[in-house]
């Protein structure tokens, strides 16, 4: 199953997410926001319009790592991705 990780490699939460995807050799894009205005804005459209990032926008954080999948299911959770990868 496709899975694309958005995210900042400047980011501690996005290292760890690439260094244990990485360890158990699961198969991820990872697109970095701040590559591009374009990159930047396809992860601000789903920043602004999900409502999984009602709370993130509270607390003044940025969403990263944001996961999502071919399947259309996207979480701010690590531990709830790698459930959706290995039960999918």
């Amino acid at each position: 199953m496709k899975l694309t990780i958005y995210g900042m490699h400047k980011c501690i939460n996005c290292r760890e997410t690439i260094e244990l995807f990485n360890s158990k050799e699961i198969h991820y894009d990872f697109i970095e926001i701040t590559d591009s205005t374009t990159t930047m804005k396809e992860f601000l459209k789903y920043r602004d319009n999900e409502d999984l990032f009602i709370n993130v926008k509270k607390e003044n954080k940025i969403g990263i790592p944001f996961f999502i999948f071919e399947d259309g299911f996207k979480t701010l959770d690590i531990n709830k991705a790698i459930n959706h990868l290995e039960n999918n």
